[in-house]
């Protein structure tokens, strides 16, 4: 994607001070992170050898084949990798037994597959979200060696909600549940939680999108701009993009910008989003086509020109506020951008 002339420019030293405010935040709780697709989109290529330089050892990730790749970055003799999808087959199994990898185990097909050849997992109980893990009244169901489950876990589906009612019952179900395995380290709290729960942090806090910025009051981690290729006069009348969505009401001054979905900036953006020149925003005008991009700058007090760069993601928008436009959550904007445009790393230093 290096040819379309976009960079997304990811600042690691955001990421590092996210991770210490996390791991402030948690206390005596250990942090680990939450790596998965490709660190958010972000590049586990590049961040994960940078979490370890903070002291993270405990990662996890969705798929097996995360996990792989993500011991090439890694040193592998004191982390501990997390497989959140579990196992599907007894190779995956095996592939467990040979890098060390942790299987959470998220039902009793998977703990029937895992017991051919037991090794340290992890187990999720369901306490709420109905998605994977084990459901609470199926526990008397679960034929293990206790002393292989080195961990319990589950997630709290509301804990970013502001009017959450459901966490603190889901926290009570998961304190229940984890009777049963009294060794074994405790793990509820994804970012939302950890950020807004402190009693709920038990052994292990599960940051993601927190480390990368998308959540409020964490360090911004990713800038975005794009190029203005064209600046059109439009009278009154006339339509803009593809199925004339927007009509000009009054004559206007347009940019065509070189970003379209293709690159990750959201369709559904078509006449709702906006972007910045020096500060002001300017709005999006007909569809967000494959490449390219409308916006209003009739309203500018300075003169744009070509080739001039807007402002997509940065200190005016947030990928919180990119991701409200969009009708979506931080976490699409942030793994749609960082799958589909060049990645440009800032700060590549601790600090």
């Amino acid at each position: 994607m290096a040819g379309r002339g976009l960079k997304l420019r990811v600042d690691l030293s955001a990421i590092v001070q996210n991770y210490r405010h996390l791991c402030k935040v948690a206390g005596k709780s250990t942090t680990s992170a939450v790596v998965k697709a490709d660190s958010y989109g972000l590049g586990a290529d590049k961040i994960c050898p940078l979490l370890y330089s903070e002291d993270c050892r405990e990662f996890f990730v969705a798929r097996i084949g995360e996990a792989i790749a993500l011991k090439d970055y890694i040193p592998s003799t004191d982390t501990t990798i997390y497989v959140m999808d579990g196992i599907t087959n007894e190779n995956d199994l095996k592939i467990c037994h040979t890098y060390g990898f942790i299987p959470v185990l998220n039902s009793l097909n998977q703990i029937r597959i895992y017991k051919a050849h037991p090794c340290p997992a992890a187990l999720h109980i369901d306490t709420g979200m109905n998605r994977l893990g084990i459901r609470t009244q199926d526990i008397n169901k679960i034929d293990l060696p206790k002393d292989n489950i080195v961990m319990v876990m589950s997630h709290a589906a509301c804990a970013d909600d502001e009017d959450d009612t459901m966490t603190e019952g889901q926290f009570k179900a998961f304190k229940q549940a984890c009777e049963a395995y009294p060794k074994a380290k405790k793990s509820f709290c994804n970012s939302a939680a950890t950020l807004k729960y402190p009693y709920m942090h038990c052994d292990l806090v599960r940051p993601g999108i927190a480390i990368y910025g998308g959540f409020p009051g964490m360090k911004p981690v990713v800038s975005l701009s794009a190029p203005i290729l064209q600046i059109r006069n439009i009278p009154k009348g006339e339509t803009i993009g593809y199925g004339a969505t927007y009509t000009a009401e009054t004559d206007l001054k347009t940019a065509t910008l070189g970003i379209g979905y293709a690159d990750g900036l959201s369709r559904i953006l078509t006449n709702r989003g906006r972007v910045f020149i020096g500060g002001h925003a300017c709005s999006i005008l007909g569809r967000v086509s494959m490449d390219l991009t409308s916006i209003n700058i009739s309203d500018l007090t300075g003169e744009a020109k070509s080739e001039d760069e807007v402002e997509i993601l940065g200190p005016h928008q947030t990928i919180m506020d990119l991701a409200k436009d969009a009708q979506t959550i931080s976490y699409e904007v942030i793994t749609t951008l960082g799958k589909t445009i060049e990645k440009c790393y800032l700060n590549n230093k601790s600090i």
